[in-house]
C-alpha cells in the first residue's frame, strides 16, 4: 500500500527530470540516487534520534531546509508574477510586492506564534 502512495510522487519527480532535459537513463539514475540518500538519512536519523541533545539541532536544520527550498522556489515566481501583472505601472508593482511580503511575514509570524505557544496548545483540554 505504501508503494502505491509514493508512486505519484516518484513518477512526478521522474517527469520533472525528463522535462528538464535529462535522458531516460539519467532520470532513472537520479531517482535511484535520491532513494539511496533516503536510506542514509534514515540511518543518520536513527543514530541521532537516541541523542536527546541533538533534537533541537535536527529540528533547526530541517526547518531551515524547508524554508530555503520553499523560498528559493517561490520568490523568483513571485517576482515574475509582479512584473507580468504590473506591466509598466511601478505603483501597482510596489503594491503587489507589499501584499506578497505581508503574507510571507504573516506566515512567518504564525509559525513563530505556534512555536512560542506549542506547549500550551499541546496540553489544552479540547
Amino acid at each position: 500500500m505504501r508503494l502505491l502512495e509514493l508512486f505519484p510522487y516518484i513518477s512526478g519527480d521522474f517527469a520533472i527530470l525528463l522535462n528538464s532535459g535529462m535522458t531516460y537513463k539519467q532520470a532513472m539514475l537520479a531517482n535511484f540516487c535520491s532513494a539511496c540518500m533516503c536510506y542514509l538519512g534514515l540511518i543518520a536519523g536513527l543514530i541521532l534520534g537516541f541523542e536527546t541533545s541533538a533534537v533541537h539541532y535536527i529540528y533547526g536544520i530541517a526547518g531551515g531546509m524547508f524554508l530555503y527550498i520553499s523560498l528559493v522556489d517561490m520568490l523568483p515566481e513571485s517576482i515574475q508574477m509582479v512584473q507580468g501583472l504590473a506591466g509598466k505601472s511601478k505603483m501597482k508593482a510596489f503594491k503587489l510586492l507589499l501584499i506578497q511580503n505581508f503574507f510571507i511575514l504573516l506566515g512567518i509570524g504564525a509559525m513563530l506564534l505556534l512555536s512560542f505557544y506549542a506547549h500550551k496548545i499541546k496540553h489544552a483540554d479540547w
